[in-house]
This record gives structure tokens, C-alpha cells and sequence, in this order.
């Protein structure tokens, strides 16, 4: 039995450096158009607001609709950027619950986990805002920090109970779509 653990470690650690390699490439291979998506959705948001500020000698209905139409190209280019970043976003949300011991157990468990985790979040920034605000030398860009990290840290637990609800809707799909195939091959035999 310890043989086998200790050998189910180094394959696991194998299996880790093996993700590990292929998500830098996928990285690699990514990084390139997510950076232009950004770039685009930047630009176009900037030319937006630079648009707003000096555009009083234009008509208001044709700024309106000119400022509608950066900004949706603005988005268009963030929603490309989301896309090709959610497979990169799930693979590291992998290794990270890996490397921090929470990828063991049902996905019910691990929701509840998440949402624990959520809570104890929201608590310490609660705990922290008041010691921040009377730092005054560098209140609002450690405030800014540390709301950015939070944040940062609240939507990488959403989008992991995300994940755990796919899988357990899928996981019903697929045993109901079994049952479903069986009654039918077993009417069909039956006839």
C-alpha cells in the first residue's frame, strides 16, 4: 500500500510538470491574441471617452451613436479576449486547487468550500478597511490594492463553483441520457 501512495506522489507531481508544460505553451500560443484583443478593446474604449470630451461641436444624436459604436467594438474585442482566456483561466484554476489540496472530494464539497472561502474574504476585507483608511500616506492606492486582489481572489473561487455546477448538471445529463438509451434498447429488443 505505501508503495503504491508513494508512487501515485511522483506520478502526480509527473502529471503536474506535464500540465505545467502544456499550459506555458498554450500560453505562449494565446498570450499574442489576448494581448491584441486587449490592445483593440483599449483603443477603442480611450477613443471613445476622447470622443465624449471634445466632441461638442458635433450633433449629440451623432455622437451618441458614434460613441455606441466604439464602445461595442470595445467590447466585442473584450468578449475575444475572455474567450481565448477561459481555457488558459481553467487549466491554472486546476494546478492552483491542485497545489492548495482542494481538487479531492465531490464537487458539492468543493462549492461549499469555495463559498467559504468567499465569506472569509469578504470578512477580512471588512477587517482590513478600517486599519487602511487611517493609513493616510497611502490610503487609496493600497485600498486600491487591496479591493483589486480581493476581487481577484472572490471571482477565481466563482468561477471554480462555475465549473463544479457544470460538472455536476453533466454528470445528471449524462446518467439520465443513460437510463433514457437503456429503456430504449431494452424496448427495442423487446419487440
Amino acid at each position: 500500500m505505501r508503495k503504491q501512495n508513494a508512487l501515485d506522489t511522483t506520478n502526480l507531481e509527473h502529471l503536474d510538470w506535464k500540465h505545467m508544460e502544456t499550459l506555458r505553451k498554450e500560453i505562449v500560443h494565446k498570450l499574442p491574441k489576448i494581448m491584441s484583443n486587449l490592445t483593440i478593446a483599449l483603443f477603442f474604449g480611450i477613443c471613445s471617452y476622447i470622443l465624449l470630451a471634445t466632441g461638442n461641436t458635433l450633433n449629440s444624436q451623432n455622437l451618441i451613436l458614434f460613441q455606441i459604436g466604439l464602445l461595442i467594438i470595445a467590447g466585442i474585442s473584450l468578449l475575444r479576449t475572455l474567450l481565448e482566456a477561459l481555457p488558459i483561466l481553467g487549466k491554472i484554476n486546476r494546478l492552483v486547487l491542485k497545489r492548495l489540496n482542494l481538487n479531492q472530494g465531490l464537487p458539492g464539497q468543493r462549492i461549499l468550500k469555495d463559498i467559504i472561502f468567499i465569506i472569509a474574504i469578504f470578512l477580512m476585507m471588512a477587517a482590513f478597511f478600517p486599519i487602511l483608511n487611517h493609513i493616510s500616506t497611502i490610503d487609496s492606492l493600497l485600498h486600491q490594492i487591496t479591493v483589486y486582489t480581493s476581487l481577484g481572489f472572490i471571482m477565481f473561487f466563482i468561477f471554480d463553483i462555475g465549473m463544479n455546477i457544470y460538472r455536476i448538471i453533466e454528470t445528471k445529463v449524462n446518467s439520465v441520457t443513460a437510463q433514457i438509451w437503456r429503456i430504449n434498447n431494452r424496448d427495442e429488443k423487446s419487440i
